[in-house]
């Protein structure tokens, strides 16, 4: 399968040896939603004004208390999903992008964090509320941030590296 102009560059600029997911540390940082799901879940489902957004998001998603990668970290990140990328688009012949996150989370906790955010995007900007997302465009994206890969493409509706749903992304105007 062919890769996208960005696939191929990022390789080139990253890639120096391949790198597996393997090799990341057992021991990132878990927030306390991690260990608090159920609840954290529930009021999540129970979100539904700006407030509570704010709320919620002070509570559960405080990012200020969160540790960032290191360089060292980061090569290794950068390595491991550039090989995502290049499998993603093996396997569904459309391309695909890196989604470079600062934060030192385990993957089902950042996967988590942007579920939210797409849950509540309507709520925080209240004129998408029915809007036909446009990909193909730079405004909308498919994400999977467990894999921290995203695509432009709406062909796909779950990762095609962990079959986990993929979230949405808007960037604006």
């Amino acid at each position: 399968m062919k890769r996208s102009f960005i696939g191929k560059l990022l390789e080139k600029v990253f890639r120096k040896k391949p790198v597996s997911f393997s090799r990341f540390p057992e021991t990132l940082f878990r927030p306390e939603f991690a260990s608090k799901y159920d609840e954290f879940s529930t009021e999540r489902l129970h979100v539904s004004t700006s407030d509570q957004v704010i709320a919620f998001s002070r509570r559960w998603l405080d990012s200020s208390i969160w540790p960032k990668w290191e360089l060292d970290e980061r090569k290794l990140i950068e390595a491991a999903t550039l090989e995502l990328v290049a499998t993603a688009e093996d396997q569904t012949g459309i391309p695909w992008a890196p989604i470079f996150y600062v934060y030192s989370l385990h993957a089902i906790d950042r996967y988590e964090v942007f579920l939210s955010y797409e849950m509540f995007l309507e709520i925080r900007f209240p004129h998408l509320k029915g809007e036909k997302k446009s990909f193909g465009t730079s405004q909308w994206h498919r994400d999977c941030y467990f894999c921290s890969i995203t695509s432009w493409s709406e062909e796909q509706a779950v990762c095609p590296i962990c079959d986990r749903e993929l979230t949405h992304s808007w960037l604006g105007d």
